[in-house]
């Protein structure tokens, strides 16, 4: 079993299923997340830590308390899509710069997929099978014209189920 990714390079070393799902967030929250990933409670280990971090901001700066509070609600979806069955890694803002991103991207809190035939690329979730299509259309027109295709007619069909009554 390899080691939590401590660099970008550790990310792209591990099993696609592993590194299938990533969420990005701040390089303390990620840091956060590893110490007390060994906690029996993990969940109410690492909320306790936030909260206390908002009952203290609330005294010395507030802009703590908001990064506190979004902290919470980041760790708690990626709580949710545990129980699902879906595991996600999440990666630091430093560990992300090595990764590809679409543009405007990465963003705090985004669910990212892998990219299947291309290690370093991460799709948004909501986005991923448009992106990918695209991608694999892209790959087809270029093996074509390497071919020495001079014209490609593309035709989209629509498939429309009757519902009978």
């Amino acid at each position: 079993m390899l080691k939590q990714s401590s660099s970008e390079s550790d990310i792209l070393l591990k099993p696609y299923a592993e590194r299938q799902f990533i969420v990005v967030l701040s390089d303390e929250e990620v840091k956060a997340q590893h110490r007390y990933k060994g906690d029996v409670e993990e969940e109410s280990a690492f909320v306790k830590v936030f909260k206390t971090a908002r009952t203290i901001s609330k005294y010395i700066y507030p802009w703590p308390l908001h990064i506190a509070e979004a902290t919470i609600e980041v760790y708690k979806g990626i709580l949710k899509l545990r129980e699902q069955g879906i595991d996600t890694l999440s990666v630091s803002q430093s560990e992300a710069t090595k990764l590809v991103f679409p543009l405007g991207h990465p963003r705090f809190g985004v669910l990212y997929v892998a990219h299947p035939a291309d290690a370093n690329v991460y799709f948004p979730f909501a986005q991923f099978h448009r992106f990918t299509f695209e991608h694999k259309f892209s790959e087809a027109v270029t093996l074509l014209m390497s071919l020495g295709a001079s014209h490609i007619e593309v035709q989209r069909y629509r498939l429309v189920k009757r519902i009978l009554f």
